[in-house]
């Protein structure tokens, strides 16, 4: 069930469409979006505003409230927006928390920022991923994530490994334990077993 928060901010009516549950986080969100306003950003129609892996949009309703939209993660964020904060917030909670787990400092993976897989280890029980420093000009987050090979067994050399290419956001729906993790800098390894990290 979809419940909303809502505040007002200046002269604007910002409203919050989330999922019952996380209420907590959608008054976290006004309450970013209110030091915005303190601090000299207008909330306005088509306002954009990046909150780590993803981008939020205000959008002019009917009853001239200003409604926040996301990226449609289950169909196709990259062209298409619905109303609500649900996953874009899901997902930033879980990563600031992992980062806090860590104690590193973050590196954002944006949600159309490409990630090199081996072909088909997303379905592996045991992968591994690790990360080099991103290209952002290339849409590249410098992540990698492969099957981890057991040691003593022979496999095919790195060259013949087929490899290909996902949009973050695509671990949403294939693997969204994986999420908080793309959160860690340049230099990391993570190995994976089942959802553990």
């Amino acid at each position: 069930m979809v419940v909303t928060r809502d505040l007002k901010i200046g002269q604007e009516k910002i409203v919050v469409p989330i999922d019952a549950g996380f209420e907590h986080l959608a008054d976290w969100l006004l309450g970013v979006f209110l030091k915005m306003h303190q601090a000299g950003s207008l909330m306005a129609d088509g306002k954009r505003v990046q909150l780590g892996w993803s981008t939020l949009v205000l959008r002019r309703q009917q009853d001239m409230t200003l409604l926040v939209y996301e990226p449609n993660f289950m169909n196709d964020p990259l062209t298409e927006e619905l109303p609500g904060a649900t996953y874009t917030l899901k997902v930033q909670s879980a990563q600031v928390e992992f980062a806090d787990r860590a104690k590193v400092t973050p590196l954002v993976t944006a949600f159309q920022e490409k990630i090199v897989i081996e072909r088909g280890c997303l379905s592996s029980n045991k992968i591994y991923m690790s990360r080099v420093t991103p290209s952002r000009e290339n849409n590249d987050s410098g992540w990698f994530i492969g099957a981890q090979k057991c040691v003593g067994i022979a496999s095919d050399s790195e060259a013949d490994v087929e490899l290909d290419a996902i949009y973050a956001f695509e671990l949403l729906r294939a693997r969204p334990a994986l999420l908080p993790t793309l959160i860690l800098p340049s230099e990391f390894m993570v190995m994976v077993e089942g959802d553990g990290i």
